[in-house]
């Protein structure tokens, strides 16, 4: 009979230990997941909390400088002034294009990383993320918090075409167009590449920093409309809505201003290029190709940060409809053959509560909002109307 009984007693020790070195496994995941992102974004420049702030904050401006504004600014003043091209080429060079394709991608990449950076030195990278000390107990969760941060990382898959394109134009530029010798245009080729490409990784790296975090936070609200299947104590899933609301509040005031001038600055660059190759007459891939590129960087960017702002919109207004179906279920489940009076009453309580709680979610369903907009599909279907409007009036006066 001992023997009988000490073996299941082995096998739930067996067991929890077993758990607890899952546990244990999933959080040391975690960690090495958000400490590979803090090496990431530390290499790109963007400063955080962790180093000394005068130090980090001069190291990042340095490099970004030297990288992302002095290497293409020096590039373009040289080829300008000396290298003489024929006489066709010259007259096919849109000069605006040129300057404004290279000051928007400087523009871009610096306000991922003041925005990224200015919060990163306020918060930790855990902190920023949201994924704090609350989740300790949820276990669960952790195997998903470091699936999303793997997915991160394919973000950047996007930029190996462009690079291949814009390596192709350089090269046509640098050899047969400037007709430089090909020590110095291999020289000039690989600073052009390098310095596109670290303004392009930046630019993407605070889009999909935003991705990331809309995402964790899609996590979360999957987990709570799991939670109300099994959970009938209406403050407590109150507690936990507010404090998911709150989450979504400080994103949207963290990101605001950069998707604001992200959204703007993007828009802003193809109608200034479209109407100055709506008004030149040649328009081939010398004198357009970095156009080009440098938009599909840019439309990637708002993509991304667009399906991510609608995706959270949509699952944080879909709680009120789960909750009102969780209602309608318990309110039917109800027996109606009653008869003791304190039964009513709490039966009476309960569904007043969850009235009361479905009615607070009708009128809080909100999701990322910019400056009070709400970044959902309708917003979607407005700003692709007004760029289909725009396309249409610059192709119109070109005809």
């Amino acid at each position: 009979m001992e023997t009988s009984r000490s073996q299941p007693e082995s096998r739930s020790i067996g067991a929890s230990l077993l758990k607890e070195e899952d546990d244990e496994n999933a959080v040391h995941d975690l960690d090495g997941a958000i400490h590979k992102l803090e090496i990431l974004f530390s290499m790109l420049g963007f400063y955080h909390h962790q180093s000394s702030v005068h130090y980090s904050i001069f190291r990042s401006c340095v490099f970004f400088f030297i990288t992302g504004f002095a290497l293409p600014i020096g590039i373009i003043l040289y080829c300008n002034y000396f290298n003489h091209t024929s006489s066709y080429v010259e007259e096919s060079r849109i000069i605006e294009l040129e300057i404004a394709v290279p000051a928007s991608q400087i523009f871009l990449a610096f306000t991922s990383l003041f925005c990224v950076s200015h919060n990163l030195k306020k918060y930790s990278m855990w902190k920023f993320l949201f994924v704090d000390k609350r989740y300790e107990d949820l276990k669960d969760l952790h195997s998903q918090y470091v699936e999303k941060i793997n997915n991160f990382y394919q973000i950047f898959l996007w930029i190996v075409p462009c690079i291949i394109i814009k390596s192709i134009h350089a090269l046509d530029l640098m050899v047969f167009i400037y007709r430089n010798p090909w020590p110095l245009a291999s020289v000039l080729l690989l600073l052009s590449i390098v310095s596109w490409t670290y303004l392009a990784t930046v630019f993407l790296a605070g889009c999909g920093l935003f991705c990331l975090i809309c995402n964790l936070q899609i996590v979360h609200f999957e987990d709570y409309c799991k939670l109300l299947v099994t959970r009938t104590d209406v403050p407590l899933l109150l507690d936990d809505h507010i404090r998911l609301c709150h989450y979504l509040s400080k994103i949207s005031h963290r990101f605001r201003l950069h998707l604001l001038l992200v959204f703007f600055v993007s828009l802003a660059t193809q109608c200034f290029g479209l109407l100055q190759t709506a008004q030149n007459g040649v328009v081939n891939f010398t004198n357009t190709g970095d156009f080009f590129v440098s938009s599909a960087v840019q439309v990637i960017g708002i993509v991304l940060c667009l399906m991510a702002a609608t995706k959270i919109s949509h699952r944080a207004q879909n709680v009120s409809s789960v909750t009102s179906k969780w209602h309608a279920l318990a309110t039917c489940a109800i027996r109606h053959n009653v008869e003791a009076d304190s039964e009513i009453t709490r039966i009476q309580s309960l569904h007043s509560q969850r009235q009361a709680f479905v009615m607070y979610l009708q009128c809080n369903n909100g999701g990322i909002t910019m400056y009070g907009w709400v970044v959902d599909r309708g917003l979607i279907a407005t700003i692709v109307c007004i760029e289909l409007s725009l396309l249409t009036f610059i192709f119109s006066g070109s005809v």
